[in-house]
């Protein structure tokens, strides 16, 4: 179910976007029984949902195979299928597939939240890094926050 929630919960004018909530079962860092989980919104949540619906998933994996007859299978992608299926559309898209991977775009998320000064703690959320010591690297790695540190600098200097 595709619920709204207001884009800046704390502005009473903020407008509502669709939102909804994915939980992840077993991860590499958790068990299912912690109930870790990740939330879709806007557009994202609005595909996820059409594609459940569509697709008839009410449970288990949301990213399942698709047979050569279009019908939908039970079993999950394999990482190795969602890498594949990722450079093959960066190829028909015209990009060098060698320069993604699928790893790439959870990193790359982690180093663009870093770029656009989201705090650490809100970015984790989103892609579900545990470690912070993980996570930071990637955020770092464009400076994160840290950048505006640099440039508030001269501005105590002039004091």
């Amino acid at each position: 179910m595709v619920d709204p929630i207001k884009l800046r919960p704390a502005d009473p004018t903020s407008p509502a976007v669709p939102c909804i909530r994915i939980s992840l079962g077993r991860t590499k860092t958790t068990t299912a029984e912690q109930g870790a989980f990740v939330i879709a919104a806007g557009g994202a949540a609005v595909a996820l949902h059409e594609w459940t619906q569509a697709a008839n998933i009410t449970s288990g994996a949301i990213f399942r195979e698709v047979r050569k007859d279009g019908s939908i299978g039970a079993n999950p992608l394999t990482p190795q299928s969602i890498n594949l299926i990722l450079k093959k559309r960066c190829q028909m898209a015209g990009l060098d597939p060698a320069e993604f991977s699928a790893h790439g775009l959870r990193s790359g998320f982690m180093t663009q939240a870093g770029r656009d000064g989201i705090p650490l703690v809100d970015a984790m959320r989103r892609s579900a890094h545990r470690p912070v010591q993980q996570a930071s690297g990637y955020y770092d790695e464009q400076g994160g926050p840290n950048r505006h540190l640099a440039k508030a600098m001269p501005a105590l200097d002039a004091r």
